[in-house]
């Protein structure tokens, strides 16, 4: 009798502990579940936006470049000379057609995203010189052009941050180096894995 009730007792603790196995089972189907739909729809979203930055980039570069490429030819005028003489810039007739053409090359560079790295560093070799030769807001006595110096300081140096950010990180996509990365990387996107030759060990 005594055996008898006890195996009556252990019947209901077995079912509750299998039941209980079966929810956890159940509740960690669930959560793989939820979890790889909310991975899938993680990598679309992120796919439908790196489609969208790839052209926000495109047009970052582009927007960057052209002030470069616009006082770049400028700097081949006799005004660009001018204003640099009177600026006490040494060597003007030399230095302003070189700095034109710094930063021509640099700009097409980072617009086309040829190389843009070193177009990056060919901007800041222009920009440093030009920034403290040509608008040392220090200088100037009168406010008003002060004022506009200064500006004209402040916006080289964040066009200045921008270069070097490029210089670290490259042009990124929609761009001409990228290509040659991918076309670097396509012989191995087809190659099959080799199996390896195991050696004959003889005992």
């Amino acid at each position: 009798m005594k055996s008898a009730q006890k195996n009556a007792c252990r019947i209901p603790t077995w079912n509750i502990a299998r039941n209980a196995q079966e929810n956890a089972i159940n509740a960690l189907k669930n959560v793989e579940a939820l979890w790889k739909s909310t991975s899938l729809r993680t990598i679309q979203e992120n796919e439908k936006r790196n489609k969208i930055m790839k052209y926000i980039v495109l047009v970052g570069r582009i927007l960057f470049s052209i002030i470069f490429i616009n006082s770049g030819l400028h700097h081949f005028s006799k005004a660009a000379v001018d204003y640099a003489n009177s600026q006490n810039v040494p060597m003007a007739d030399v230095l302003v057609p070189f700095s034109g053409i710094l930063a021509i090359l640099g700009g097409i560079s980072i617009v086309l995203g040829y190389k843009a790295r070193i177009g990056a560093w060919l901007l800041i070799v222009f920009l440093i010189p030009v920034t403290i030769m040509m608008h040392g807001f220090w200088h100037f006595n009168d406010p008003a052009e002060q004022q506009v110096q200064m500006t004209m300081f402040l916006k080289n140096t964040s066009m200045l941050g921008a270069a070097f950010l490029i210089a670290w990180f490259g042009s990124g996509p929609l761009s001409l180096d990228e290509r040659k990365v991918e076309r670097k990387e396509e012989p191995y996107k087809g190659e099959k894995s080799r199996p390896i030759a195991r050696e004959k060990v003889e005992l």
